[in-house]
């Protein structure tokens, strides 16, 4: 478990780092609309999103630093590790949920983007079938969140008993 738990940790820093050199690849390839797909330029959150890439791109890495050093304690049993692995998998269940609104944003100004250039007797049944699809989506990724988070909130409930605590030797 302490093994998976530092590769994976490690696998996202690796996966942050090459976020950065794509992101910062496309800003200076200044590619044609046609490649990109992007026709318009993206509006609202999906425009912030777009415009501050590289720089949610160096959050993830600076926020995999905590992970990566609390996994290698987790890998020494170290007492501290054993408190910051609780401490990031409550962040981690809390923070899953309050993403689930933003990602509803995101598919908004998505759809506005991709379907503004459509007649109004084509965008009002597309709009109904894309509200649906958002409820459905909505549904499913909460769901997701909250059983993710209930295994979160298991596994802290797990490492805070005495056993997991004399093995971290606190």
């Amino acid at each position: 478990f302490r093994r998976v738990l530092f590769r994976s940790s490690v696998f996202t820093l690796g996966m942050g780092l090459a976020m950065i050199g794509g992101v910062a690849w496309l800003r200076q390839a200044d590619l044609p609309a046609e490649l990109t797909g992007l026709v318009v330029a993206p509006v609202g959150l999906l425009g912030w999103l777009w415009e501050h890439a590289l720089g949610l791109s160096c959050l993830l890495v600076v926020s995999c630093l905590p992970c990566v050093a609390v996994s290698i304690g987790m890998l020494r049993r170290i007492g501290w590790a054993r408190v910051g692995f609780i401490v990031l998998l409550l962040a981690t269940a809390i923070g899953n949920l309050a993403l689930v609104p933003l990602l509803d944003r995101v598919l908004v100004d998505l759809s506005h983007a991709m379907f503004q250039d459509l007649s109004a007797a084509d965008l009002d049944g597309l709009m109904q079938q894309m509200r649906r699809a958002r409820v459905q989506l909505g549904m499913t990724t909460a769901a997701s969140c909250l059983g993710v988070g209930a295994v979160h909130v298991w596994l802290a409930w797990r490492f805070s008993r005495a056993d997991m605590r004399a093995l971290y030797s606190c």
